[in-house]
């Protein structure tokens, strides 16, 4: 189980969400490794990952599944093809342009009566990306996450990386029904902007007129087995 509470509660919620689509096409935009293969029940998962290294970990371990190596900035897959796209803890790593791009790429790709997952950082690109969102969607809920209170408890014993300490104090204090009661006391604070770091958005019903299509590898290079670049 995660140490943070803000990541205990993404992931409560994300596996919550997942567990109701079983649509045919799951994609897991910057899936590394393939960690959330789990909370996918799509008929298919595929993976995109800019990592090589990663992704084919993932695939060794998933080698039913489909890897895509590709840059989310720039990778546009079939328009309307994907059932169910997630994207969570990567947005805030990219340029605000290539978040933008990345964003956009992922609706164009979601299927008329789809949905799209993201988690992002509160800052100053999130009104765009939500206008963008809200232009493309009926229906864009949003959960805030990360209030001050695990904000503060995880910077005790995380660096800037989220990599966990280690130290004796942050063992005694990293007590799991502790961490459990931080992140359920999440729920108290989903609703308010100011009062998080960050935010995890499904948006379904997209507004579009164009049909559904099939999901297609085609135009890609087939480099292992189901592992294919961009």
């Amino acid at each position: 189980m995660p140490r943070r509470p803000s990541k205990i509660a993404m992931l409560r919620r994300l596996a919550k969400d997942l567990s109701r689509e079983r649509g045919k096409i799951g994609v897991d935009a910057a899936s590394a490794h393939m960690k959330y293969r789990r909370f996918f029940k799509t008929q298919r998962y595929i993976g995109i990952d800019i990592d090589r290294e990663r992704l084919i970990t993932g695939l060794q371990r998933h080698p039913e599944d489909t890897g895509i190596l590709a840059n989310l900035a720039e990778y546009r897959g079939p328009g309307n093809s994907v059932d169910l796209l997630v994207s969570s803890n990567t947005l805030h790593f990219m340029s605000d342009e290539d978040c933008m791009a990345a964003v956009m790429n992922f609706v164009f790709m979601v299927k008329p009566d789809g949905r799209l997952i993201i988690t992002k950082h509160v800052d100053e690109v999130s009104p765009k990306v939500l206008e963008l969102l809200q232009r493309s969607f009926e229906d864009v809920d949003i959960f805030f996450y990360k209030n001050s209170l695990s904000m503060f408890y995880e910077s005790l014993f995380y660096d800037k990386g989220g990599k966990f300490t280690g130290t004796l104090l942050a063992r005694i204090f990293t007590f799991r029904p502790l961490i459990v009661l931080l992140s359920w006391l999440e729920m108290l604070t989903n609703g308010c902007e100011s009062c998080n770091h960050r935010m995890y958005i499904s948006c379904t019903r997209k507004r579009t007129k164009e049909p559904e299509n099939d999901f297609s590898l085609d135009g890609l290079t087939l480099a292992g087995q189901n592992f294919y670049i961009a």
